[in-house]
């Protein structure tokens, strides 16, 4: 993954001569598992390190001690061993030798120079290593502080007691103790660095990926249901008293999509559901779903509105208005079936995959029915929505009509406004 902040894409060290590592830091910062993340900080951590048993080489040169020297020139083949196995992803196994090294290199150099020279104190480095740098058990971590803090015991210990192989001057051996001490902060403030560069990463990517996932959550639920969903699980059902259930259907859709290609039906529907969507998002209004070339908005749900039924009747109009333009702008003669009932309904979230916001009850049900004996090109309501709005809108009586499941219902087309 690359990030638009410049500073998150540099590793230290050129990637001209470490191609392979850049590669491999690549493909590890493209997973978004923190196991892989503590990975690279180790990995990068190493990098100073290597460069510290450098400066010991020169230094004990210096001072003609030779064996000092030569341990430090074994530590750096191990960090190019290190780096090599990095290249086969063996990441356990560094991990197990790179604290191996550690305590060996601290009790040698003791044993050589001396306890009062401070090289013990590189063991103080283990315990990050060991919490940052892999996916080990909690127990095995604890094991490995209790072995890290008996090994510096032990070395202060011996070494306190045992003769040094180096008899070293005190000035000399006081400003190797400081040398260590200063090492060892530049040591710790590159493994903090890098750590601190992993976490600002990882919090970028569960930042981007929590946006993502409440992008898409916001496309599927109201955003009041979003929100109770994120506050935790449970079940999410309301009831609400005052709403507008409104459905629409393209006329005789099935008869002219029998006529168009499967990308061409697609782009159709898109085409006048995006402009359905864009009129219920400016009214503040609820989509509820498509079903086929059917589409469903709510009014006064889940956020009560005392305007619901007028609402409702505006989107309709709009609705309508929109589709003759599309008709003009594209030479086709698309017409629309509206039908629309209010009343109480019961609201919720079912399903676990795939789970939608649904709404339940007689308005519903009655709603779809206005729609299904509507008249193409007009506004079918229920008498219900015909009490709410009779005093704003121009409404024509159409007759008394034997609804499927309801018996004989008074409905009306509303023609404009008053």
């Amino acid at each position: 993954m690359r990030f638009p902040d410049s500073r998150f894409n540099k590793h230290p060290f050129d990637k001209h001569d470490f191609k392979w590592f850049s590669d491999l830091c690549e493909k590890f910062e493209s997973h978004e598992d923190p196991h892989f993340n503590r990975i690279i900080t180790f990995a990068r951590s190493a990098m100073p390190v290597g460069y510290l048993h450098a400066i010991y080489i020169i230094l004990f040169a210096f001072l003609k001690l030779p064996l000092l020297a030569i341990l430090n020139v074994g530590s750096v083949i191990f960090y190019m061993f290190l780096y090599y196995l990095l290249r086969k992803n063996r990441i356990h196994t560094i991990l197990w030798l790179g604290q191996v090294e550690v305590l060996l290199f601290s009790a040698l150099s003791v044993y050589l120079a001396g306890w009062e020279s401070g090289f013990y104190l590189w063991l103080l480095n283990m315990p990050m290593l060991i919490f940052t740098g892999y996916k080990w058990h909690i127990l095995t971590k604890k094991i490995m502080i209790i072995i890290n803090f008996a090994s510096i015991v032990a070395i202060i210990v011996l070494g306190w007691q045992l003769e040094p192989y180096y008899t070293i001057s005190g000035f000399y051996l006081q400003f190797l103790f400081y040398f260590n001490i200063l090492l060892i902060f530049i040591a710790n403030a590159a493994i903090a660095y890098h750590l601190n560069d992993t976490t600002e990463k990882t919090e970028i990517v569960s930042n981007d990926a929590h946006e993502r996932t409440r992008f898409l959550l916001l496309n599927i639920l109201p955003e009041s249901v979003a929100a109770k969903l994120e506050k935790g699980p449970g079940r999410i059902a309301d009831s609400f008293t005052e709403t507008s259930i409104l459905f629409s259907d393209i006329v005789e859709f099935t008869k002219k999509s029998s006529s168009m290609t499967a990308e061409e039906v697609v782009n159709f529907l898109d085409d006048i559901f995006n402009g359905f969507d864009s009129i219920a998002g400016e009214l503040k209004l609820e989509k509820i779903k498509t079903i086929g070339d059917g589409y469903m908005i709510a009014a006064g749900v889940p956020n009560k509105r005392d305007d619901h039924a007028t609402a409702i009747i505006d989107c309709a109009f709009r609705m309508l208005e929109f589709l003759d333009g599309y008709n003009r702008e594209n030479g086709t003669e698309v017409q629309l079936r509206i039908g629309i009932n209010s009343g109480p309904i019961v609201a919720g979230v079912i399903g676990i995959k795939k789970f939608s916001y649904d709404l339940w009850g007689d308005t519903v049900n009655t709603a779809s029915r206005m729609e299904s004996h509507g008249i193409p090109g007009k506004i079918h309501i229920s008498e219900n929505t015909y009490n709410y709005v009779k005093e704003m809108y121009e409404i024509s009586f159409r007759d008394s009509i034997d609804i499927k499941g309801k018996g004989v219902m008074k409905t009306y087309v509303v023609n404009g406004k008053k």
